[in-house]
């Protein structure tokens, strides 16, 4: 099976593989997401900026049946690239609340958002487990980290 690419958010001049759930909604823009490769099934890839405690979408990929027109999306079209269409400089205010984990191989990053305003960030460090629902996320000392079902882990581990 492909591992499947992340979604990133960048603050300052660090980079973070986003490891939590989905923030952006492709369908409240008009958008009906198909796969446009294996390395990403759910059919959309988004990097995101946190700059001045605002949560904004830079940059967008999506895949689209042939016969869909990408519409504009806060007055940025996209391009065709390939099998996928790219908003480049998209600078769209996320009206997320929520948190975000995010790693960057080193680093665990906990982002608490309320209504696109980061109300919190916390550096969790590489050596820390944390239980999200289900999932295990294990931030390796590598340039990915590791999302597990618990119940896969804790078979594998005997317990």
């Amino acid at each position: 099976m492909t591992r499947q690419r992340k979604d990133v958010v960048r603050v300052d001049s660090a980079e973070y593989s986003i490891l939590s759930g989905p923030v952006f909604d492709p369908a409240k823009h008009g958008l009906k997401v198909t796969s446009f490769s294996t390395a990403c099934r759910r059919g959309y890839c988004c990097t995101y900026e946190v700059a001045q405690g605002a949560l904004t979408l830079t940059s967008l990929i999506v895949g689209l049946t042939r016969n869909d027109k990408p519409p504009e999306i806060n007055g940025c079209s996209p391009k065709r690239v390939g099998g996928r269409w790219e908003y480049t400089a998209l600078a769209l205010p996320v009206r997320y609340t929520g948190e975000i984990l995010a790693a960057d191989g080193v680093n665990q990053i906990r982002f608490d958002i309320a209504d696109g305003q980061v109300v919190s960030v916390a550096n969790e460090g590489a050596d820390r487990i944390s239980w999200g629902g289900v999932w295990l996320v294990i931030a390796a000392a590598s340039a990915t980290a590791m999302i597990f079902p618990v119940n896969t882990l804790l078979g594998r581990w005997g317990f």
